[in-house]
């Protein structure tokens, strides 16, 4: 899978990953936030690797696991690759 390839620098090619999977799905960020109830800021935050927009780090790798299902990517690896 993509996934495997992403090695470094880790976060922002997890990043692109993501974001180049929910263009190829014809989504934008407002219909990510609408799907997932996650808001669109932090979705961007995601996809850039920008970790102080979050007011509470601790809910970060829930919502990359759940945006990793919704791209339909394996939310585990993708957790994982994202605190490497």
């Amino acid at each position: 899978m993509v996934l495997a390839q992403a090695r470094a620098p880790f976060t922002a090619r997890i990043g692109e990953i993501l974001r180049g999977e929910r263009a190829t799905l014809g989504r934008s960020l407002l219909d990510v936030q609408r799907e997932l109830k996650i808001r669109a800021i932090y979705i961007d935050a995601i996809e850039n690797a920008d970790p102080s927009v979050f007011p509470n780090k601790s809910f970060i790798p829930g919502y990359v696991r759940s945006y990793a299902r919704y791209l339909g990517l394996d939310p585990e690896q993708v957790t994982a690759q994202f605190r490497a």
